[in-house]
């Protein structure tokens, strides 16, 4: 199986979305190809597997959806972290870190689009994960 397949969905929820990542891992068989998902999701916390209530520091109006996998608390929001607010990872330790600092590509590189970077990002993993 050589076929890499890159859904563009855009703007969606979070929760469909992840439901839709969901059935379409059950439901794979052995010539499924490999997808990637581009998207981007409104503003929405993600509890982990060790996620407890306390670990979202301070309600600041944003959904908190409790899933299946990854560690605690997760924030997920727009633009692929190229260009957003910052604000809302001051309701949570992030990586569970108290204090850690975070940043987002144009701080790192400079003025970017979400487009550009999702053009560049796209074909990194596709020459990293095809055969």
């Amino acid at each position: 199986m050589s076929e890499l397949v890159v859904r563009r969905l855009g703007r969606v929820e979070y929760e469909p979305t992840w439901r839709a990542m969901q059935d379409l891992t059950e439901t794979r068989g052995a010539d499924t190809p490999d997808e990637i998902w581009l998207c981007e999701h409104p503003p929405v916390y993600t509890l982990g597997q060790a996620g407890k209530p306390e670990h979202l520091l301070r309600d600041i109006g944003i959904p908190v959806v409790k899933i299946d996998r990854g560690g605690q608390i997760t924030y997920h929001g727009l633009a692929l972290n190229v260009d957003m607010d910052l604000a809302p990872y001051a309701a949570i330790n992030p990586c569970g870190y108290e204090g850690m600092p975070v940043t987002q590509l144009r701080e790192l590189c400079g003025i970017m689009d979400a487009q550009s970077v999702a053009a560049r990002l796209t074909a990194h993993l596709q020459r990293q994960l095809q055969p």
